[in-house]
């Protein structure tokens, strides 16, 4: 299972994308918490599309899709400023 935090700024020490361990619970509680999660930016970029893309392994047509579709939701609010 793949989980995204969004938020403005990452926490101390972590860069954007990079993969972070929640908590060690192996340790505490004695079972493991097979989760991958990344922190991302808050806002929807090209960028970030093509990093979730990336992150769920999609095949190009879909991401081509994605960013098409980015592309008009972005057209829309253009013209609706």
């Amino acid at each position: 299972m793949l989980v995204f935090y969004i938020q403005e700024v990452p926490p101390k020490g972590k860069a954007k994308g990079q993969p972070l361990r929640l908590n060690n619970y192996n340790k505490k509680y004695g079972f493991v918490v097979d989760i991958l999660s990344f922190w991302i930016f808050e806002g929807l970029t090209r960028e970030t599309v093509c990093l979730v893309s990336k992150l769920k392994e999609e095949p190009d047509w879909m991401l081509e899709f994605r960013l098409k579709a980015f592309d008009k939701l972005v057209a829309i609010f253009i013209l609706h400023r």
